[in-house]
């Protein structure tokens, strides 16, 4: 029973280090943990008999698959916020990029104009020709 809940809790640590991801991970974890120490007061008062034994397992085989349908659930929504974040990160890069092409091009007309300005009082010869 334990090997199992250290082989789930080793399936969860490979979802990586997202901070959603470890929310869902420390409360999948924190639900297995519930969930042995549930089967062990269970097979406690039921005594060691195969009837409590498999009772106990049927028990715990139902509360072990209602976690991993939960964790299912939290993965799958965790990736969907990941997906929006990442969709609305690349807008966002595309407006910032657009808005610096308009500066870059605004700032490169002034500074011809300027250049031109510059020519212009460069060959005034007098005050009267400004």
């Amino acid at each position: 029973m334990r090997n199992s809940i250290v082989a789930t809790k080793a399936k969860f640590a490979e979802f990586g280090k997202n901070a959603s991801v470890l929310v869902a991970q420390q409360t999948i974890e924190d639900g297995l943990d519930s969930v042995a120490r549930s089967a062990q007061a269970l097979q406690a008062k039921l005594g060691a008999s195969s009837d409590s034994t498999q009772h106990t397992q049927m028990e715990l085989k139902n509360r072990m698959e209602k976690s991993f349908k939960v964790a299912e659930d939290m993965m799958a929504f965790s990736q969907g916020n990941i997906e929006a974040c990442m969709n609305a990160s690349q807008i966002w890069f595309a407006g910032v990029q657009d808005i610096s092409k308009q500066v870059a091009a605004h700032a490169q007309a002034q500074m011809q104009e300027t250049i031109a300005a510059m020519k212009a009082f460069g060959g005034v010869k007098s005050v009267r020709e400004v």
